[in-house]
């Protein structure tokens, strides 16, 4: 093939628009059947609704499943704590929110776990 076909076909558009499709359509077709492949095995494993727990320790804040492991965010990470109507909002320097729903404390209250955050010297 020359390049005048390229230049001198009508339907070159057309063709480079189908293949452009054809090969865009497939990548977006197999990412969503990857992802939800994902999501059927993470409900097998762990039923439809995923239950974290959120425990304030004394060296920070760790957030994890009951049965597996978990993750702490230590308290000298912690960069800003932002106060909502119905949320605690707490940021790592890292740039992770943890949200804390102001009714779902199962100890204490919301007004004792800011005090609790300023006494380690957060300000909220």
């Amino acid at each position: 093939m020359s390049l005048t076909f390229f230049t001198a076909n009508p339907y070159y558009f057309a063709i480079v628009a189908l293949w452009d499709i054809v090969f865009f359509g497939t990548r977006v077709f197999f990412y969503n059947s990857q992802v939800n492949a994902a999501l059927k095995q993470d409900r097998e494993m762990h039923g439809p609704n995923v239950d974290v727990e959120i425990v304030v320790t004394e060296e920070g804040i760790r957030t994890g499943f009951p049965d597996s492991n978990s993750a702490m965010l230590e308290f000298k990470n912690v960069s800003k704590v932002i106060k909502t109507k119905n949320l605690i909002l707490v940021r790592s320097k890292a740039g992770i929110v943890h949200l804390f729903p102001k009714d779902s404390f199962t100890k204490g209250t919301a007004e004792e776990f800011l005090g609790y955050l300023k006494s380690r010297g957060i300000k909220a």
